[in-house]
């Protein structure tokens, strides 16, 4: 019997990248990844994440102040992030998953490293929509 892999999809968008398009995709956590899911922002310019699926997952999209991967490079609030018309959904056996572990029943859509990140990427044409409820049936 061949065991099951499961990974999370975990994508950073440093300071050097620009005109980066998530549209169409579905990111799909699992029960053992609280961190499954993110779409971690460093900075760039004219990114747009729409019209995604996100299910189980703890963060959707977080604005990071410092890269992940390189500790001297100086993190930017991203200027024209286009978050838009996505979808965020949790199933209900990992809910009580959660629940049992003492985790968070939920997670957060957006997330910032820092307060006052996404103000500060409002003011600069940065549009923040808060997800629509899954109309997809349970995938319990």
């Amino acid at each position: 019997m061949a065991k099951k892999n499961f990974s999370p999809n975990v994508i950073y968008l440093d300071a050097f990248a620009n005109n980066v398009v998530f549209s169409g995709c579905i990111f799909r956590g699992g029960r053992r990844y609280s961190n499954a899911n993110i779409i971690g922002i460093l900075g760039g310019i004219n990114h747009t994440i729409r019209e995604n699926r996100f299910t189980n997952c703890n963060v959707a999209v977080k604005l990071l102040d410092k890269s992940a991967n390189w500790d001297k490079m100086n993190g930017q609030v991203p200027k024209r992030l286009c978050v838009t018309q996505n979808d965020f959904y949790s199933t209900k056996s990992v809910k009580k998953y959660r629940l049992k572990h003492r985790m968070p029943v939920s997670g957060h859509f957006f997330a910032e490293a820092v307060p006052e990140l996404i103000e500060k990427g409002k003011a600069l044409a940065c549009e923040f929509e808060k997800p629509t409820l899954s109309n997809i049936r349970s995938e319990d």
